[in-house]
């Protein structure tokens, strides 16, 4: 009956996304609005801090989000565009965001955090690069993540989103594009360490053609300041996307990854305040298709990170991937399995696995149509080395428990 009161408020929910997809397409006059929300209830243990557990061994690029999601997220985002006579246009947008760590619609007022990711102008069409977009402030720039572990794999913005000034489209030979940014890490406003501000340079020469359906993206970044183990970093990223790949409407994407210092794999600020800095490598392969009514996206990583100082290493690999198919223009049948392995300083290996079935609701058949209302069952193993990692973060209730279930609703939408 519980589960049953709960829902209400998520159908509700759905129907208003669906309705303000509707309106953002209507608003007219140069505005825009954009936005994400995911809510839902659990039936699940909590952590010794009050919040939801999302199972993950803490490697990064790992946590099958599928019935997995112990947390309230929402962004909404408003644009505004100004078109001159003489070609070129101004923008100026805001996105703000709320994050709560609890699920089960409680406490949402009180123990969740707000937050500004974005406030930045663009301008383009000038004469001399028309195309081109230049822009200031705090932006997400370019950012590209695979869904099933909602991790965003590069992010020229960064994930705190960065103070900085750029331009983006700009054109180089016949079909590639470059863009170039400068960013400010603002430390001076956590005064922890001493830490002082920081540099980052970033270069993206993008939809570089290879083959026939195959482009490359070439993303590269440079960290410039003062630390306790070392004055800066470098990170370089390659992914390669070829459409068709080996039958029609599937998508191959490989990633390549380094980073060193203070940079992260992510091509943004590493942490700042470490004495050491790091020295790690990342490659994922990651599938993507829809046919008809049936959809999916699989993911494989490794990923290898050692202190520049001998401090300590770790390494880890995740395997998995989601299925969807549609019964019916509105009904989906969803599974998502997902497996980790972490080796931590030269410990015992720490295992991982997720398995979830899920009925989803949605606006359409495939697998990344929204607004979507999943209900789900989600079963969770571990390992005692794993325990012994993680159990501290999960609660106490886990003293002794290899294995765990949850039930629940998960609501998402984008528009």
């Amino acid at each position: 009956m519980q589960l049953k009161v709960k829902l209400k408020p998520l159908v509700a929910a759905a129907l208003f996304c669906t309705g303000v997809q509707a309106m953002a397409m209507d608003l007219g006059d140069g505005w825009e609005v954009v936005g994400y929300i995911r809510a839902g209830v659990v039936s699940e243990h909590q952590t010794d801090k009050g919040g939801v557990n999302k199972y993950a061994l803490g490697n990064g690029a790992e946590l099958f989000r599928l019935g997995n999601e112990g947390d309230t997220y929402a962004e909404l985002g408003l644009k505004k565009t100004f078109r001159l006579d003489s070609g070129v246009s101004w923008t100026a947008a805001y996105t703000g965001t709320y994050w709560n760590g609890l699920a089960n619609l409680r406490g949402l007022g009180s123990d969740g955090s707000y937050a500004a990711k974005e406030a930045y102008v663009t301008t383009t069409g000038y004469a001399f690069l028309p195309s081109t977009v230049f822009w200031a402030g705090k932006r997400y720039v370019e950012r590209e993540d695979v869904h099933i572990v909602d991790h965003f794999f590069y992010s020229v913005g960064g994930p705190t989103i960065d103070l900085g000034a750029g331009a983006n489209n700009i054109p180089v030979a016949e079909s590639a594009k470059l863009g170039i940014a400068v960013l400010r890490s603002q430390q001076r406003f956590n005064p922890t360490d001493g830490r002082k501000d920081a540099t980052r340079a970033n270069v993206d020469l993008y939809d570089i053609p290879v083959t026939e359906g195959g482009k490359l993206r070439v993303i590269g970044s440079m960290v410039f300041g003062d630390f306790k183990g070392g004055d800066g970093g470098k990170a370089l990223t390659l992914k390669y996307d070829q459409a068709n790949f080996l039958l029609p409407n599937v998508t191959n994407s490989v990633w390549l990854q380094t980073s060193t210092g203070y940079s992260s794999l992510e091509t943004g600020f590493g942490p700042l305040n470490s004495p050491t800095g790091t020295r790690s490598v990342r490659l994922i392969d990651s599938v993507s298709w829809q046919a008809g009514r049936f959809g999916g996206q699989a993911l494989a990583v490794y990923q290898r990170g050692k202190d520049e100082q001998g401090a300590g290493s770790s390494t880890g690999n995740s395997f998995g991937g989601r299925l969807s198919y549609g019964l019916t223009h509105n009904v989906k049948l969803l599974t998502e399995c997902g497996w980790t392995r972490l080796r931590a300083n030269g410990g015992p290996l720490q295992r991982l696995d997720k398995y979830t079935a899920a009925i989803a609701f949605s606006k359409g058949p495939e697998l990344m149509t929204r607004p979507e209302l999943r209900l789900y069952a989600t079963h969770v193993a571990w390992n005692q080395a794993a325990l012994d990692a993680q159990g501290a973060g999960w609660g106490a209730w886990s003293a002794g428990r290899h294995s765990t279930n949850m039930v629940g609703a998960q609501l998402e939408s984008w528009w």
